[in-house]
């Protein structure tokens, strides 16, 4: 009944979206609406309004000020559009939501960075390793990918790591994978027989949280049960999905290869899962795969976000340029070093003891000065300069463009400058070291 009330409140075209969807025959072209510049501009800036508004005081608020690039990134903000049928203002309360949950999950100091491998605890480990949640190697009919989550799989983790470790896999192949952030994705929840949810529906609502929080682009939902109990459970939970999303939800009663068959009218073969067609025997091996890729790549990431640790301004330092910066405690991580001096914003060149002094249009090197004018208005600038950069064929090309942009900035009146621990004092780097930030940057 709430489903047939769900698709009432559906225009006659988003009932056929719906439908076409859910079972796997949806075409797979572009979505119009995002090639639209001006439109997408018209509610990216709506979104932006909506977020003034509910902001304050929340896990957002908090990533804002620790990196404003990264939570305003366009990219990062359609993501959540997409998942919310480009309406700004769920969308903007779905952002809310997700900050809270990764702070709740990760810490505020992890507000501002992607979730690796290298951030779980060994508990999260373990819940990964079991295949309780798992992107699938195969696609549907409508080569979309799959989430399968195995309650029975995770009896002996607690919900919290589960939490985390579901959070990893999730927002690890939204990020990587341009097809499931385009054309979305189809979840299997799967309880049946021996894999059913033995904590009885007990940690439902936090599962339930999380997956309104995290920007799914949900095209089909699927509750696969073999026990009345949990369809009791999940028909309670129903009524708190969105409008758009309750037409794409599908429960399937049954035993093992009645919820196979079902699962055919959907788009989604014995093949895409990773059970024996007959007696249900569950196979890992895939998953396994999947873990060990996940951790060569993780761990080439992790080098290269520490090495930006130190070589660049990144993960940013929040401060006012109008007030004294003083630089973050590193003697966990680095032998301790004199700290940076104070950023005075002054239009002279020299102090008088000779020595530099940065001034707001300058580029600062260096850990912190992620939002210190000069950096932001380079950033800015690479930014409306990087897919000519990309066209660009070949290293020396590559390198050209960018000493160019540097040659650009320096005529604009800006420099580039770097402290030196030995002098204690701001020096210019070399046009070549500065175009190496541009191009490492772009």
């Amino acid at each position: 009944k709430f489903l047939a009330e769900s698709m009432q409140k559906l225009s006659l075209e988003e009932r056929e979206k719906a439908l076409e969807e859910v079972h796997g025959i949806v075409p797979r072209t572009k979505d119009d609406v995002e090639e639209d510049s001006a439109f997408m501009d018209a509610v990216i800036k709506r979104l932006e309004t909506h977020l003034l508004l509910i902001k304050r005081g929340s896990a957002y608020e908090r990533a804002e000020k620790l990196n404003e690039a990264y939570v305003s990134n366009r990219a990062f903000r359609i993501l959540f559009l997409r998942s919310n049928r480009f309406d700004p203002k769920p969308t903007a309360e779905h952002m809310i939501r997700f900050f809270d949950l990764k702070e709740e999950l990760f810490g505020t100091h992890k507000l501002v960075q992607e979730i690796l491998i290298e951030d779980l605890d060994p508990s999260d480990i373990n819940c990964l390793e079991s295949g309780s949640a798992q992107v699938l190697p195969h696609t549907d009919r409508a080569n979309r990918r799959v989430f399968l989550m195995i309650p029975g799989l995770r009896r002996l983790c607690p919900v919290e790591h589960q939490l985390r470790s579901h959070f990893y896999m999730i927002m690890t192949t939204l990020r990587e994978s341009e097809e499931a952030r385009r054309y979305g994705v189809v979840s299997i929840m799967y309880t049946v027989g021996r894999f059913r949810d033995m904590s009885a529906g007990m940690d439902a609502a936090r599962f339930a949280k999380m997956a309104s929080s995290l920007p799914i682009p949900f095209c089909g939902m699927h509750f696969c049960h073999s026990d009345i109990r949990q369809f009791v459970l999940v028909k309670a939970l129903v009524p708190m999905l969105p409008v758009w999303a309750a037409p794409r939800f599908r429960s399937h009663y049954g035993t093992h290869a009645e919820v196979l068959y079902a699962l055919r009218g959907y788009g989604l073969s014995e093949d895409v899962l990773p059970f024996s067609h007959f007696d249900g025997e569950f196979m890992l091996h895939s998953h396994n795969m999947w873990y060990e890729d996940r951790k060569h790549r993780d761990a080439r990431i992790a080098i290269e976000r520490k090495a930006l640790m130190v070589m660049d301004d990144f993960p940013p330092l929040p401060y006012d340029v109008e007030e004294t910066v003083t630089t973050p405690n590193l003697e966990d991580t680095f032998p301790p070093k004199s700290s940076p001096p104070n950023v005075v914003m002054e239009s002279a060149k020299e102090l008088d003891d000779g020595k530099l002094s940065p001034r707001p249009q300058d580029i600062l090197f260096g850990y912190g000065y992620k939002l210190h004018p000069g950096n932001v208005q380079l950033h800015k600038l690479i930014g409306d300069h990087a897919e000519d950069y990309a066209a660009t064929k070949g290293k020396k090309e590559k390198m050209d463009y960018a000493l160019n942009l540097v040659l650009y900035t320096k005529n604009q009146g800006s420099r580039f400058l770097i402290f030196e621990r030995e002098s204690k004092g701001w020096v210019e780097v070399p046009d070549n070291q500065a175009r190496n930030k541009v191009a490492k940057t772009i």
